[in-house]
C-alpha cells in the first residue's frame, strides 16, 4: 500500500468515527494501536506508517489542492452565468497564484489526458 494509500484509508476511517459509523474490530485495533503510540511520544506519521522513504509527505493534501485548482479552472473557463468566462490561460495564472501552484503545474494537469476538468469532483 502506498503512502498515498494509507493517508486515504485514514481520511476515511477518520471521516466513519466523525458521522458515528461503527469501525470493523480490525480498524478499530489498528487505529487504536496507532493512537496509543501517538499518545507515548511516537510521531503520528510514524504511528499511523503515513511517511515514504523516512519523509513525511502530504500527500492527501496534494491530491485534494490539485482536484480543488483543477475545479476551480474548470468553473473560471465556464462562459455561462455561473463562471467567469476567462480563458484558459488567465484561469491558469489565477489559479496559481490562489492555490500555490505554479502555471507550469497547472498547466500540467490541466492538459493531462485523465484530468477530470470539471468543477464537481469527489473528495479523497
Amino acid at each position: 500500500m502506498t503512502a498515498l494509500e494509507r493517508q486515504k484509508k485514514l481520511y476515511l476511517l477518520g471521516d466513519m468515527i466523525v458521522r458515528g459509523v461503527p469501525l470493523t474490530p480490525a480498524q478499530a485495533s489498528w487505529v487504536g494501536k496507532a493512537l496509543k503510540e501517538v499518545a507515548t511520544g511516537v510521531s503520528a506519521a510514524d504511528a499511523f506508517s503515513l511517511d515514504e522513504d523516512g519523509r513525511t509527505r502530504n500527500l492527501l493534501r496534494d491530491e485534494i489542492n490539485r482536484k480543488v485548482a483543477i475545479g476551480w479552472i474548470a468553473a473560471a473557463v465556464d462562459d455561462s452565468e455561473l463562471g467567469l468566462g476567462l480563458t484558459v490561460k488567465e484561469a491558469i495564472r489565477r489559479a496559481s497564484k490562489r492555490f500555490g501552484f505554479s502555471e507550469s503545474t497547472l498547466r500540467k494537469y490541466w492538459n493531462t489526458r485523465d484530468t477530470n476538468r470539471s468543477p464537481e469532483f469527489d473528495l479523497p
